[in-house]
């Protein structure tokens, strides 16, 4: 009588065809967490220095302001010192006027959008700046899957 020493080729190979599908998947659906990852973090570390510079401007009863420097995000002082940084090499300004951000000495800030968007494009988030200094997170208003600006259009990481 023979006895069974060990698995059949067809057995080993179904094996290794599994676990080649669930390394596709596992890598496929990384990738998208990743990138939520990121621009979860970014927008967060943004915001948190946006407040962080219309509380200076307020508490100092002077001008600050937030400008893009060599990738890094900096909150500055009327003399142009830097204050504190943040890392958003992801977030784009779209403002009424370029950069840097002014935040005034009652709080009040230039207007716009930040957008972050990192590739594939697949989770683009943004942040509103009123001109009250107030921040407003981008939603997904009509369930689609993407976030909409302030006036309800797509945030589109392509133009």
């Amino acid at each position: 009588m023979r006895k069974n020493a060990g698995f059949s080729l067809l057995e080993s190979l179904i094996v290794v065809a599994l676990i080649a599908l669930l390394a596709t998947l596992a890598t496929s659906g990384g990738q998208s967490s990743l990138e939520r990852v990121r621009v979860h973090q970014q927008r967060a570390a943004l915001s948190k220095l946006l407040m962080l510079a219309r509380a200076t401007a307020i508490t100092r009863a002077s001008p600050v302001q937030v400008d893009r420097i060599d990738g890094q995000w900096w909150l500055l002082d009327a003399r142009g010192a830097p204050l504190q940084t943040a890392n958003a090499e992801h977030a784009r300004w779209r403002g009424f006027r370029a950069l840097p951000i002014q935040f005034s000495a009652d709080g009040g800030a230039s207007n716009g959008s930040l957008w972050f968007c990192v590739a594939p494009f697949e989770h683009a988030r943004g942040l509103t700046l009123s001109r009250a200094g107030r921040l407003r997170r981008s939603t997904d208003r009509n369930h689609d899957g993407v976030h909409e600006t302030g006036a309800g259009t797509a945030i589109d990481c392509a133009r």
